[in-house]
């Protein structure tokens, strides 16, 4: 995440890039605290590849909906 500050309509400046938990999209600031929260979910190790032709199993899912070559995604 890059916070940045607006010195003037045409002049920003990056205050600081934080680090944040993968998956996070969600940002919500508490404005009495100046704090800013993301929410991401806790994932599994993700699943080795497994070869063609297997069934992916239940726990996780293919990205993109199934079908394709989506890569498999980790149990959250």
């Amino acid at each position: 995440m890059t916070l940045v500050h607006e010195e003037s309509p045409d002049s920003f400046r990056v205050v600081a890039t934080v680090p944040t938990q993968r998956g996070g999209r969600t940002i919500a600031l508490d404005e009495r605290t100046h704090r800013l929260y993301t929410v991401a979910p806790s994932t599994a190790t993700p699943p080795r590849r497994r070869p063609t032709g297997h069934t992916p199993d239940r726990r996780s899912s293919r990205v993109g909906g199934g079908g394709g070559s989506g890569s498999v995604r980790p149990a959250v």
